[in-house]
């Protein structure tokens, strides 16, 4: 496969166990998203998840990076949503 569209994202967050847990919760997602149509990886750096998303095109690229940041917001979400419940 010839990947012909990429992005790299840094998502800072709060802190590093905030991004840790994160990728956690997102991490067997990222896994089953490798196809004929992209790849996906997600490293944790200290408090920043750095996410890279390979292509075979603008189109692939698009539907991959909105996958993998509607789950990392919605983790995000839940944990903001859980902490302050106390």
């Amino acid at each position: 496969m010839s990947l012909k569209a990429s992005i790299s994202l840094r998502l800072k967050f709060e802190d590093a166990h905030t991004a840790e847990t994160i990728r956690a919760a997102v991490f067997p997602e990222i896994l089953g998203l490798k196809s004929s149509r992209g790849e996906v990886s997600l490293e944790l750096d200290q408090n920043e998840l750095l996410l890279e998303v390979r292509a075979d095109g603008v189109s692939s690229l698009r539907v991959l990076l909105n996958s993998c940041l509607r789950w990392i917001f919605c983790v995000e979400e839940t944990i903001k949503i859980l902490s302050s419940q106390g």
